[in-house]
């Protein structure tokens, strides 16, 4: 199994607090930045993981050097003999998560299993990563969805929803459908032919939906709160707060 990691979004969101820097590499507590979060999930695969796949961007450099900086760690590197890193730019002017995807096929093929991690996504629940394997080669699936449970309709419309009648499931950016309490996250696993099957798909839910129509079968794995998704300042209060108990501005 390889991990895709997406790390090279603007951030534009964020205002000047990504002018100077890619916002995977705020800071968050100490001496930890945003991108540690889900680096530490990719960590906990291995030796599942052989190889771990960065899509860069809009600062690439910030990221690289962040990424060397925890590879060089005693505790991880003694973990990590003989796992392969690679790097992949995805151009300034082609933007979006379903580009950065199919940009990932350089590295991914169809015959291989992978792992989805988002740069800019902190996920508290520290089973996360072994769950969705769980699930993943257990059932026999082609792709499994992380996702929380949450009340606040206006909290699920800053991902997407995912709402479930039956044995069919509808997935929808920013939106609330049928009341769902389903809040759809960047983690998941999946076969390579994801990639393959994507291309010309809207948005990310839109390519899940066109990967299941495809006649793939696809599994829900609910994750433990907490769960950020840091898209605006906002946002970067909030995780901010819940880590250490106050802003980070």
């Amino acid at each position: 199994m390889k991990a895709l990691l997406l790390a090279g979004g603007r951030g534009e969101r964020m205002g000047e607090f990504t002018d100077t820097r890619n916002k995977c590499v705020l800071p968050v507590v100490d001496d930890k930045v945003l991108l540690d979060y889900p680096l530490a999930h990719v960590k906990k695969m291995v030796p599942y993981i052989t190889e771990l796949v960065i899509v860069i961007g809009y600062r690439a450099r910030d990221i690289i050097d962040r990424i060397e900086s925890w590879y060089n760690e005693s505790d991880v590197s003694d973990e990590l003999i003989g796992f392969d890193i690679s790097f992949i730019h995805q151009p300034l002017d082609s933007i979006g998560m379903v580009n950065a995807l199919s940009l990932a096929r350089e590295r991914i093929f169809d015959e291989d299993d992978f792992m989805l991690v988002l740069g800019d996504e902190y996920i508290g629940d520290d089973f996360a990563t072994w769950s969705m394997h769980h699930k993943f080669k257990s059932a026999h699936c082609d792709g499994v969805i992380g996702y929380v449970t949450d009340d606040n309709p206006r909290s699920i419309e800053r991902t997407f929803s995912i709402s479930v009648e039956g044995n069919d499931m509808g997935f929808h950016e920013k939106m609330v459908v049928n009341g769902s309490r389903y809040k759809g996250t960047g983690m998941g696993m999946f076969h390579g032919s994801f990639l393959s099957a994507i291309e010309l798909c809207e948005d990310y839910p839109d390519a899940i939906e066109t990967y299941i129509e495809a006649e793939n079968h696809v599994e829900l794995c609910e994750l433990k709160k907490p769960y950020y998704n840091i898209n605006t300042v906002d946002d970067y209060v909030e995780l901010g707060v819940y880590l250490t108990g106050r802003s980070p501005l």
